[in-house]
């Protein structure tokens, strides 16, 4: 997207950590804007990697790193967080992806250097206790979320009714899904380990949240039917090797594949019959947007936001009090492969979770040319 800032805008993202989705958010607007003259700043407690760095640059900002006040005090936080602030100077736009009550010092440290506008991103469903909500509700700040459910935790429903919250989509790069790749870049072993059985994939980081427990159980009760399958865990993170221990010592190893993180996601979800993810909650996942892309079947958990479904009749959302029937989904191979994939780009095109429409949105916004969009 090529144009000119007019209104000298610039971008500050305050997140506090790296990786995970407000990070590929971060990442893939700022690719999709690296030409639109509005440069993009990060201020972060971890450091980066090279590609989001990179992704960062490429529209003339960087990135810069703040003391954390649990470890080195708040007057080392305060400097750090005061002085990046003020380096930036006029028409800066605040866009922090830190909700609640840790995000007062960041508010009141921008009213101080006289920033104007200060976004606060919903990106989670999980429900906010009430003194995060009367915070989020109190200030004077720009609403974004990533759909419905995470709007009504963040700022409560009064805000989704009044339509004062900008849903922007979690996009993803539709080239890597619709470029005809197939999977003979996999490892023969792999190959071999998944031929002729039904392939359940999960991708997302090892986090209480994600309901590991349930999916061992599932895999426990798929095994003891003698189905023919495998199960692919994709991710990392603090429960890996609790989780790994789990399925060695309940003798599961020859119905689990755990794969890390990974960079071929999309070629992975085609070889999936079934994508699933029951979380306890969810934002709007990218993944679940991710497997709709590459026409692959997905069970929810009914927890999930609805807006997850693309309507392309692939996804299903399942109770998480019922195992059963996630057992009897699980226990024969999906027949929803083959869906035409100039209708899976159309919608999401039309939906826009093309980076370039959920861009296009997010550019919008920022030049005041749009404040609210539903999913």
């Amino acid at each position: 997207m090529n144009a000119k800032n007019e209104a000298n805008i610039k971008v500050l993202h305050i997140m506090s950590g790296f990786g995970g989705g407000i990070s590929s958010f971060v990442k893939n607007k700022a690719q999709a804007l690296s030409l639109s003259g509005i440069p993009f700043y990060v201020l972060t407690y971890d450091e980066v990697d090279n590609g989001f760095r990179k992704s960062i640059e490429s529209t003339g900002g960087k990135i810069f790193l703040m003391k954390n006040p649990k470890t080195e005090g708040f007057k080392q936080f305060y400097k750090t967080v005061n002085e990046t602030i003020k380096s930036l100077g006029k028409g800066l736009i605040i866009h922090s992806h830190i909700q609640g009550y840790r995000v007062l010092p960041f508010y009141l440290i921008a009213k101080k250097n006289r920033v104007e506008r200060f976004i606060i991103h919903a990106h989670s469903g999980l429900l906010e206790n009430e003194k995060n909500r009367v915070v989020n509700k109190s200030l004077n700040i720009e609403k974004i979320s990533c759909g419905k459910k995470a709007s009504i935790s963040m700022f409560g429903k009064k805000a989704v009714e009044k339509k004062e919250i900008m849903h922007i989509p979690n996009s993803i790069n539709v080239n890597a899904y619709f470029n005809n790749r197939i999977q003979n870049t996999f490892e023969p072993d792999f190959l071999q380990r998944i031929k002729g059985k039904i392939v359940i994939g999960h991708v997302g980081r090892f986090h209480p949240v994600k309901n590991h427990s349930f999916m061992i159980d599932l895999i426990q009760r798929l095994a003891d039917l003698n189905i023919s399958f495998v199960w692919l865990f994709i991710g990392d993170g603090a429960l890996l090797t609790e989780v790994k221990a789990i399925i060695k010592e309940k003798g599961l190893d020859d119905y689990v594949l755990f794969l890390g993180r990974r960079n071929d996601l999309a070629e992975l979800y085609k070889v999936m019959d079934y994508f699933v993810l029951p979380s306890f909650y969810e934002g709007l996942p990218t993944v679940a947007i991710e497997a709709q892309a590459s026409g692959t079947q997905v069970l929810l958990s009914d927890s999930i936001t609805e807006e997850s479904d693309l309507g392309l009749n692939l996804v299903e959302f399942l109770s998480l009090a019922n195992k059963d029937e996630w057992i009897s989904k699980l226990s024969k191979p999906s027949d929803l492969k083959g869906l035409n994939s100039a209708t899976i780009q159309n919608t999401l095109v039309d939906k826009k979770f093309t980076n370039e429409e959920s861009a296009r949105l997010y550019l919008e916004f920022l030049k005041k040319e749009r404040s609210h969009y539903e999913i």
